[in-house]
């Protein structure tokens, strides 16, 4: 439920994404909404709803396509934190950026300049370094097609990075 009270989703396992509306959907209108085997069952109850939406329809949500590539860094020299709060990543020094993907047919292929990835995007195939800050953007291929959404980090360097609300990464 989001706050304006429609329905959406947001992938709690991997703690990434946005919260994705479905626009004109309100939960008041259905039953319930019963999360089954990978699959969200949103039974109709619309018959004494009064509300301008009148959808009138069972909805059943289930996940496509594969995950992204799970991107994360370690600090070769200096340090790295990880902001919960601002989702924000700093860095001083030099980073090693790895990816990984749970899949082990896929191919990772990513972009350090804020473009999206494609088929023709370098292929991961060791961890990358970066002393600057850097925009790294991921996504799984296989037979020269995207499987998933892609990942994005933007790993800021600073000279010192702040210690308040932050946990520290190695």
């Amino acid at each position: 439920m989001g706050r304006a009270a429609s329905m959406g989703y947001y992938d709690l396992t991997y703690d990434q994404g946005q919260f994705e509306y479905f626009g004109g959907a309100r939960a008041g209108c259905w039953i319930n909404m019963l999360a089954v085997g990978g699959i969200v069952l949103v039974p109709d109850d619309s018959r004494a709803c009064r509300c301008a939406y009148q959808n009138q329809a069972t909805l059943a949500l289930i996940r496509h396509g594969v995950r992204p590539p799970h991107i994360t860094a370690i600090a070769e020299s200096g340090d790295y934190r990880y902001d919960v709060q601002s989702r924000s990543h700093t860095f001083s020094g030099r980073l090693r950026i790895v990816m990984s993907h749970p899949q082990q047919d896929v191919q990772i292929r990513y972009t350090l300049d804020d473009s999206y990835p494609t088929h023709r995007s370098p292929l991961y195939t060791s961890p990358i370094a970066i002393e600057r800050t850097t925009p790294v953007r991921a996504s799984a291929f296989k037979g020269g097609r995207k499987l998933a959404v892609r990942d994005a980090i933007i790993f800021t360097k600073v000279d010192k990075p702040e210690t308040s609300g932050q946990k520290r990464r190695r």
